[in-house]
């Protein structure tokens, strides 16, 4: 009965529309659809400001292609006309837009790619251009429509009406339908993350952290604090531990959940927006959701492509040893005949002597792979071509004590002098009488080149090069954990550029971004090579200066300030820009009581209220915490 099912479910984007998946999927689409609505209709009358069935709509048409229309269409009208009180027509021309949204937002994304849905940062940003962006808006203009035919002139006109009903579906499929489309195909297809984690310890305690601190936040009265809003953020560390650990259906999963808290307690009056107007409140707390749900979601999909580049390491490499295992069992029946067969083996092998490590036999793939002719390979000592010495002589001993050498990865001096990666097996073996070690090679240099390449996207900042916030934590609490700095004393100080919203609001963007760029080439050429540099956000950076006592500090952060403020920067277009920065500074000294990471945010909250009396006293200064220090 289950198999039947899942047959009848089977997810296609050709699907007609009353076809036997059709028919299984209307009412439990109607029913999510109207389940979703009815939870918001009890706080809004005509127009709500979010609105999470659109989520289901487009998950179901994602999943399920044109099958899924009939469900969200009943669902859509009968949550319009008898929740919403909305006339039949109105809510008829509404449900239609519901309904066509995502249909068409499904249709561009097909005609673009067909990659699936959270495959690659492609498929990320295009699900939501399509989804999030196009779906949306045809929704939204065409529920305007809908208020407008039944009499509801002066909702339908407002441009508030408008941004409020695109806002609301836009962020609620950003927020809600990865992770409902993710579970959709697990339930259905089966799918199976590369190296998912099988202990269920670390995915409770993160979980508890993720729940448990969304309703701390928003389930406690508001009171009207700056650091109450401020208190957010702390829920974001462990969600991007879950999405870097667990696949994007757990992560994302994680973060809906979230969502939906903090909406809840909005709705109720409660956590950091609790006191501002409901309308405008959900608004922003959507723009933000949506804004921290794009980066857990490229997070996770980063860490999605990283593993299955793993995978499929791990399993060319598995297949490469089992391969060269059983060739050497054959050929130790005789030299000549393992020659021969080591000629004719489709991989590149080599064989060099163990003490001096001369070659004693290479084939044709391997000359190849290298690209050498035997006439050079003669000349060519291979123990010299090892970029670390110590990994052949650790592979010797290895195989020495017994071990099995296997998916061995190394780094080569290339012939061009470049740098190139293998994977291999290794066996001790006898060719000409002499001990000697048989390699079976496989080039990944191009895998490792895409790996180091997700991993500088994940820890770079993209516009300035410098490090992002993520790293600058991650560099931080290496830092603290090293017992040398243990009674080091350390300056944070966090700067931030001057009127800088005049200077892209006269010039442009374009213009912003190369001054951003400027400032960070100039403040990594005037720091030394241990500081920790970093973009914490918008025009803001960041510096850690390791064993540097807060006056020592002072003096070559006050070199930085000068060369900014004599700086002059030219834009495309021939335009010269001014520009300054303010400091905030704090200090002290590090310890390994376990308090080293909780100082962290007591020093940067000190640095931020520095930051802010030189704002005020000014700009283009430096103030430390506390006032008047040096």
């Amino acid at each position: 009965m289950m198999r039947r099912l899942k047959r009848a479910l089977a997810p296609s984007g050709r699907s007609p529309f009353f076809s036997q998946t059709a028919a299984v999927l209307t009412l439990p689409m109607a029913l999510a659809y109207l389940g979703l609505a009815w939870t918001v209709t009890h706080y809004f009358y005509l127009i709500s400001p979010i609105w999470p069935s659109a989520s289901v709509a487009a998950a179901g048409v994602m999943l399920f292609g044109r099958a899924a229309l009939p469900g969200i269409f009943i669902g859509s009208y009968v949550a319009n006309n008898y929740l919403m009180q909305w006339s039949p027509l109105g809510a008829a021309i509404a449900s239609c837009g519901n309904a066509l949204g995502p249909l068409i937002g499904t249709y561009l994304y097909r005609k673009i790619t067909t990659e699936d849905y959270f495959d690659s940062t492609k498929t990320v940003g295009l699900f939501m251009l399509m989804q999030g962006g196009v779906a949306s808006l045809f929704s939204a203009l065409v529920g305007v429509l809908g208020l407008s035919l039944m009499g509801q002139a002066a909702h339908a006109g407002s441009w508030g009406t408008f941004l409020s009903w695109w806002v609301g579906d836009l962020t609620s499929v950003v927020m809600l339908a990865p992770a409902l489309y993710l579970w959709g195909k697990w339930l259905y297809l089966g799918e199976r993350y590369p190296h998912e984690q099988e202990g269920h310890r670390e995915l409770v305690l993160t979980s508890v952290m993720i729940l448990g601190g969304s309703l701390a936040i928003f389930g406690f009265p508001s009171v009207g604090s700056v650091l109450h809003i401020g208190s957010m953020a702390l829920v974001l560390p462990p969600l991007v531990w879950a999405a870097q650990r667990y696949n994007p259906r757990i992560a994302l999963t994680l973060f809906a959940t979230l969502y939906i808290i903090a909406m809840g307690g909005t709705i109720l009056h409660r956590g950091p927006f609790g006191e501002f107007d409901l309308g405008a409140a959900l608004t922003a707390l959507q723009l933000m959701g949506a804004s921290i749900g794009s980066g857990i979601l490229i997070a996770s999909v980063l860490d999605f492509q990283r593993r299955k580049v793993t995978t499929h390491l791990r399993e060319v490499n598995e297949t490469l040893a089992e391969r060269v295992a059983e060739r050497t069992l054959a050929l130790s029946m005789s030299e000549s005949r393992m020659r021969h067969m080591l000629e004719m083996t489709p991989m590149p092998i080599l064989v060099t002597e163990l003490t001096t490590s001369n070659i004693l036999f290479v084939n044709d793939e391997c000359l190849s792979l290298y690209g050498m002719t035997r006439a050079q390979a003669k000349e060519v000592v291979p123990k010299d071509l090892w970029a670390d010495p110590r990994d052949r002589e650790e592979i010797i001993l290895r195989l020495k004590a017994g071990e099995a050498i296997r998916n061995y990865e190394a780094a080569f001096k290339g012939p061009q002098g470049d740098m190139v990666w293998f994977s291999m097996a290794v066996v001790l073996t006898q060719l000409d009488q002499k001990e000697a070690l048989l390699f079976a090679f496989k080039d990944i240099s191009a895998h490792k080149i895409r790996e180091a390449n997700l991993i500088t996207q994940a820890t770079t900042d993209e516009l300035t090069g410098l490090h992002n916030r993520r790293q600058v934590l991650e560099l931080y609490h290496r830092l603290i954990e090293q017992p040398s700095h243990s009674t080091e004393e350390l300056t944070l100080c966090i700067f931030d550029l001057d009127h800088f919203k005049n200077i892209n609001d006269t010039y442009g963007h374009l213009c912003g971004d190369q001054v951003l760029r400027t400032v960070a080439e100039i403040a990594q050429q005037s720091l030394r090579e241990h500081d920790i540099l970093g973009r914490w956000g918008g025009e803001e950076f960041i510096l850690i200066l390791p064993g540097t006592p807060l006056r020592k500090a002072h003096l070559l952060i006050e070199r930085l300030r000068q060369k900014l403020s004599e700086m002059t920067i030219l834009c495309e277009g021939g335009n010269f820009v001014l520009v300054s920065a303010s400091f905030g500074m704090v200090g002290g000294v590090l310890d390994q009581t376990g308090l080293s990471a909780d100082l962290f945010d007591i020093w940067l909250s000190q640095a931020d209220a520095a930051l802010y009396d030189a704002k005020n006293k000014g700009r283009n200064r430096i103030e430390t915490h506390p006032p008047h220090f040096l």
